[in-house]
């Protein structure tokens, strides 16, 4: 109940920003057609960066729901937050994503990106039977057997940042799939099916 809970606040929380980034962009838009300047457009630039990565957050530790993101909004979510970060997402299927399947997607997307301390690429494929590939790479990955034991279903053993809370979201976003999790790694890759 209580992991229903929190999904069900952070729903309702980013709905509400939603809202008023959506009016900064329609401002900015307005402005940039009277008077353009860089400045407007950095700050044009700046909404559309956070509009998609509260759209990631969403997906991520938001309330799944039922239906599927199609594939164009699931695009334009990861090239948006590869705008604005040092990840470059990618997505290879032109399907649409179940709800569910996308909160474990956004979920290991964002325990990758928190494992590439250069940055790197992090990418989407399906992957036989219904199944997802997500595939990490960079210049070094930094991975932390404690974090990624959790992703697997191990009990985390200290304590957890809160910017690294999504590591122990995984295991149950997937278990709710009937899946496991089968993860391998190098010094510059990570390789996760599920």
């Amino acid at each position: 109940m209580q992991a229903d809970l929190t999904a069900l606040v952070t729903s309702r929380i980013s709905h509400d920003l939603f809202n008023p980034l959506g009016a900064i962009s329609n401002g900015v838009e307005l402005l940039g057609l009277v008077a353009p300047s860089p400045e407007l457009e950095l700050i044009g630039d700046s909404v559309k960066s956070a509009t998609a990565r509260l759209q990631m957050l969403r997906l991520a530790f938001g309330a799944a729901g039922s239906g599927a993101v199609t594939a164009r909004d699931w695009a334009a979510t990861l090239a948006g937050v590869s705008a604005g970060g040092r990840g470059k997402y990618k997505h290879n299927s032109p399907t649409p994503v179940p709800r569910n399947e996308a909160k474990v997607l956004a979920l290991l997307g964002l325990c990758c990106d928190a494992s590439l301390p250069y940055g790197g690429e992090i990418v989407f494929s399906p992957h036989g039977n219904g199944g997802w590939s997500v595939q990490a790479s960079g210049r070094e990955v930094r991975f932390n057997a404690h974090l990624w034991g959790c992703v697997t279903g191990l009990a985390p053993r200290e304590p957890v940042e809160p910017s690294h809370v999504q590591f122990l979201l995984v295991a149950a976003a997937v278990a709710d799939l009937g899946r496991q999790i089968n993860l391998v790694h190098t010094a510059t890759t990570i390789d996760i099916v599920f």
